[in-house]
């Protein structure tokens, strides 16, 4: 018997980045819009719009993985 299956890849990373945010600032605030990025580099972009300056990053390569086989179909 032949199937189709789907398999979901999620890969979790955590990176590590100091920011310098000025004092009046809402920090909180600047932290959920970053948010909305897409990966890290959307991260960085959206916080240096925000005037955060970026002290340094390190970068996470283990990359935790998590698989999961969805569904499946008889193909025949």
């Amino acid at each position: 018997m032949k199937y189709k299956i789907w398999v979901t890849e999620r890969v979790k990373f955590v990176h590590e980045m100091v920011i310098e945010v000025s004092d009046n600032r809402d920090v909180e605030g600047i932290l959920d819009n970053a948010e909305k990025g897409r990966n890290l580099s959307d991260v960085k972009c959206l916080l240096k719009e925000q005037d955060c300056n970026i002290i340094s990053v390190t970068v996470d390569g283990s990359g935790d993985v998590e698989i999961e086989i969805e569904d499946m179909e008889e193909i025949k």
